[in-house]
């Protein structure tokens, strides 16, 4: 999941039927946000096990508040949530 972006559970699932598994899994009350953490925790402590382990962080930002009335929509740039003139 991690290793290919992927955090959508539609796009994660392969089926409707697998996308409804995950969602009820997700909301059953005997599970807890605690629970996962913890498992995917040692999942992650026990696949780095006796490596040596490269962490980078990036807490950057960008933010184009500023440029809200110059960024228009352009078919050559894609889908963006500019503003249209009509």
């Amino acid at each position: 999941m991690f290793a290919n972006s992927i955090y959508s559970i539609r796009q994660l699932a392969e089926s409707d039927a697998e996308a409804k598994v995950i969602y009820r899994f997700l909301q059953n009350d005997n599970v807890s946000e605690a629970d996962i953490i913890k498992n995917m925790s040692f999942n992650c402590v026990s696949c780095v096990e006796d490596k040596s382990v490269l962490c980078i962080q990036d807490s950057s930002e960008i933010n184009l508040y500023n440029h809200r009335n110059r960024i228009k929509k352009d078919e050559s740039i894609g889908l963006t949530n500019a503003f249209t003139n009509a």
